[in-house]
């Protein structure tokens, strides 16, 4: 469905592009007001622009941090931090918020409502914030790089500082119950359930449950006969065809500290190397149908695996 500029034939893919385009036909209309100084503009861009130059300016400053800000409004909800206030309550929930505008978009969660479109493939978001992260996979936009040796780049900050931790070595996430240290928040909340015993995932075959969904993915293949790889890390499942190509440079490295002779081909290095570290790892209990490196009962298994798994009658 499209929607069409009656002064101009123009056409948009979401209704709320058409809406503010039809400003740019109305002149006298002004969009944005900026509450400083009451300028108007017909842009959100040049509007931005505008704010940030009344930002540079902050007479406002926070006596606890030392904070400035530009506006004695900001000064006040800033101070709440502080003093943990949170005068504006959730009627569903009963959470709180230190601005109203954090209730608003937080109300969005129980409505439903999404009122923020991409006009390039339609999907809607609660906030525009999300919205312009989510642009820039049309746009290829990477803003965050990487200054150590890789100079790789990302869409986020987040993804950036996970990234940086592949350098650093850092794992944040420590269990306390075993020691183990985990990169990745997601690696953390996973292997948290092994201790636990939560299993929130079922199988819609045999209503067998499981602690991630890749888990369960996994599991299918007993239903359905699909082969699939699950990480013990994070519990992410990908297909055989996958894991092979992204663990190829892993097995090598690990090669070269075994001395184990690289084959042309490939194929019969990769066995001698799982020999070695299914000899040298212990063997875990296995769940009915979940196949990992770590669960693999022994060096036949294994060999009879990756041949399944990579489609070959001979390795």
């Amino acid at each position: 469905m499209t929607f069409s500029c009656d002064q101009c034939g123009k056409k948009w893919s979401c209704a709320s592009k058409l809406r503010e385009h039809t400003r740019t036909h109305s002149p006298q209309k002004q969009m944005y007001k900026c509450d400083q100084c009451r300028s108007t503009f017909k842009h959100l861009r040049t509007f931005s622009a505008h704010r940030q130059a009344h930002a540079q300016d902050k007479p406002f400053t926070c006596d606890l941090c030392g904070h400035g800000f530009s506006r004695a409004g900001d000064l006040k909800v800033h101070r709440r931090i502080h003093t943990g206030e949170r005068p504006f309550k959730c009627e569903v929930c009963q959470r709180g918020f230190s601005h109203s505008s954090n209730l608003v978009t937080h109300m969005r969660v129980h409505t439903g409502e999404k009122p923020f479109d991409c006009d390039q493939c339609g999907k809607n978001f609660r906030q525009m914030s999300n919205l312009r992260v989510h642009m820039r996979i049309h746009t290829g936009e990477r803003p965050y790089k990487c200054d150590r040796r890789c100079n790789k780049s990302f869409m986020t900050s987040e993804d950036l500082q996970r990234h940086i931790r592949v350098h650093t070595g850092d794992r944040p996430y420590r269990c306390d119950r075993c020691g183990r240290r985990f990169a990745q928040l997601a690696g953390y909340t996973y292997h948290m359930r092994v201790h636990g015993g939560e299993k929130l995932h079922r199988c819609g075959f045999c209503d067998k449950a499981f602690r991630s969904a890749g888990a369960v993915t996994a599991h299918r293949q007993v239903h359905t006969r699909e082969k699939v790889f699950v990480c013990e890390e994070c519990g992410k499942q990908q297909e055989p065809q996958r894991v092979e190509k992204q663990k190829r440079p892993e097995l090598t490295s690990r090669q070269m500290s075994q001395n184990v002779p690289v084959a042309p081909e490939g194929g019969e290095n990769v066995i001698m190397l799982l020999r070695l570290i299914a000899q040298k790892s212990q063997v875990e209990e296995q769940e009915t149908g979940i196949i990992t490196r770590s669960t693999l009962n022994n060096v036949t298994d294994l060999e009879t695996w990756l041949q399944t798994a990579s489609g070959a009658a001979d390795v």
